[in-house]
């Protein structure tokens, strides 16, 4: 006889879904896709809008992706219209939920989620907040008083590393209840089903130099400088390898071109600079080697789970490696931060190491069971 906590919920998720893009967007549709494949009913509450044009960096926040259908999802809710704060609450009483998560990386919600919090406090429905990041990685004063004042109206928090979670109980200065559990792995994008050579040749890459990829949006915490000084270094030590730069740049790009001419690696980079939509993303990953996230500071990274999602070793600074990346058997290298040496000591080691063995691959399709737990016991 099953126990109650195990009967299958009602569970309500809030969070993008696509069209919108990034790593959000993978996360909350992986998300509500588990929880269905564990047998609880599943609502997803996406968003009509999400920002104003002028705090979003990028080009635009909708995946380009072409013949891709939406999810099954209602687009109701925004970040700055109380009317839609309201509708969004309306379905919620609606529904019924037994359980409603929220999704939290960034402050723009701080109005509507602290609105819906109070609302659905008062009203007695049970909600957990999924922390992705307490305040943004380039926090301002703002960023951090509209974080309080939100989750000010919630007690229940889930974070992917013991080091966010800290930062949510510095913020909140109280006693909150924080699960934490490692970012799951995610599953790997739709294929073309190309070779690692045919994936390197339609990539314009030399076939026979070993790939390391640096994946996702390009900011300055993520170290792709440091990365670029691992690759001369490994040049001067005889250890020959090419780099594959995939995403938008939300930093001068010119930069990075510049240090690029600096440190003589122009023939071992090459640059995609715009967003890699999901159908493209595979013909990346089937490249490469050995996938590298030096960076300087972060909580945790969905590109590396995407990697080994993909069975593709990784070198991560110590910065994001969660205790599943720690405790993995093989196919992870964890370096310090802000040392390019170490970097390159790290890539070297991963090259030479060759796949992960079977242990590793059999513990990384395991990882979603521990979020679902959380959020549902």
């Amino acid at each position: 006889m099953s126990t109650p906590e195990h009967k299958p919920k009602k569970i309500t998720v809030i969070g993008p879904v696509y069209p919108y893009r990034g790593g959000i967007a993978h996360f909350t549709a992986a998300l509500a896709e588990t929880l269905k494949n564990e047998g609880h009913k599943v609502d997803i509450i996406s968003y009509k809008w999400q920002y104003p044009k002028f705090l979003y960096p990028g080009k635009t926040d909708k995946d380009p992706s072409q013949n891709r259908a939406k999810p099954d999802a209602s687009y109701i809710l925004s970040s700055l219209n109380p009317c839609d704060w309201l509708k969004t609450y309306r379905y919620i009483q609606k529904t019924k939920p037994d359980l409603v998560i929220f999704q939290w990386w960034v402050s723009i919600w701080s109005p509507a989620y602290a609105w819906l919090f109070k609302k659905l406090k008062r009203a007695g429905i049970p909600f957990k907040v999924l922390v992705h990041n307490t305040h943004p990685h380039e926090a301002r004063t703002l960023d951090k008083f509209l974080a309080r004042f939100a989750f000010k109206h919630a007690r229940g928090f889930i974070t992917m590393t013991e080091r966010e979670a800290q930062k949510l109980k510095v913020l909140l200065k109280s006693d909150i209840n924080v699960q934490t559990v490692p970012h799951p792995i995610y599953q790997a994008f739709p294929s073309k089903g190309y070779s690692k050579a045919e994936a390197r040749q339609h990539l314009g890459l030399v076939p026979d130099l070993p790939v390391l990829l640096f994946f996702g949006f390009v900011r300055a915490y993520k170290g792709l400088d440091l990365l670029l000084e691992a690759v001369a270094r490994l040049q001067t030590q005889n250890t020959p390898v090419q780099l594959l730069v995939g995403g938008e740049f939300w930093d001068d790009i010119g930069q990075y071109e510049a240090q690029i001419v600096r440190l003589n690696i122009q023939d071992k980079v090459k640059i995609v600079a715009e967003y890699i939509p999901d159908d493209l993303a595979s013909t990346f990953f089937e490249a490469s080697d050995c996938f590298v996230a030096p960076y300087r500071d972060a909580t945790q990274s969905g590109s590396v789970k995407l990697a080994l999602g993909y069975g593709i070793p990784v070198v991560v600074s110590d910065i994001v490696a969660d205790d599943f990346l720690r405790q993995m058997p093989s196919g992870c290298w964890i370096v310090p931060c802000d040392d390019s040496q170490a970097l390159s000591q790290a890539i070297k080691n991963c090259l030479d190491a060759g796949e992960m063995n079977s242990e590793s691959k059999h513990s990384i399709q395991k990882t979603w069971q521990a979020l679902t737990d959380a959020i549902t016991n």
